[in-house]
Formats: structure tokens, C-alpha cells, sequence
């Protein structure tokens, strides 16, 4: 028999309230979807990850929100590149 509480279905909103409380729960601030979002889409694209790969696994339809949800890690993700690519260090 499994032990673990059984739970009735999210209503609408009970997404977005339950990551609310399980962040409130592990002491992390402004818990939300995007957030996991963004941070996927950026470790994704970080990792050489192919934007059509990207917007199958999202569920997305446009290449607008791959873009919008890397674009706020773009500059250290330049800056990883750079570093890796070492050709200011060849010049």
C-alpha cells in the first residue's frame, strides 16, 4: 500500500499556489513557473541546445519565447562562449 497523501486535483490557480508554498517551504523567494522557465531555457541554450529541441520540450509555437526566456541570462551565456572560444587570447 502507498503511503504517500493523496492529494485532489489542482484547480486553475493551484500550480502557481503550490510552488508558491513549497518555496515558501525551502526558504526561496518569488517561486514561479517562468522562473523554471527561464532557468531551463538558459542552462538549455548554455549547453549548445538547439532552439527547435527547446520549443518541442515547451511546448511553444514561436521562437519569440525561447528568446524571451533566454534572454535574461544571454550576456553570461556571451560571456561563457567568449571564455570558451579564447579568441581574444589568440589575437
Amino acid at each position: 500500500m502507498d503511503r504517500r497523501e493523496v492529494r485532489p486535483a489542482l484547480k486553475p490557480k493551484g500550480v502557481k499556489i503550490r510552488l508558491r508554498e513549497l518555496g515558501d517551504r525551502a526558504g526561496v523567494e518569488h517561486v514561479h513557473a517562468q522562473r523554471w522557465r527561464h532557468s531551463f531555457a538558459h542552462e538549455w541554450k548554455l549547453a549548445g541546445g538547439d532552439t527547435g529541441d527547446l520549443m518541442l520540450l515547451m511546448g511553444l509555437s514561436s521562437e519569440e519565447m525561447p528568446r524571451r526566456y533566454g534572454a535574461s541570462a544571454a550576456a553570461e551565456r556571451a560571456q561563457q562562449v567568449h571564455t570558451r572560444l579564447g579568441i581574444g587570447e589568440r589575437v
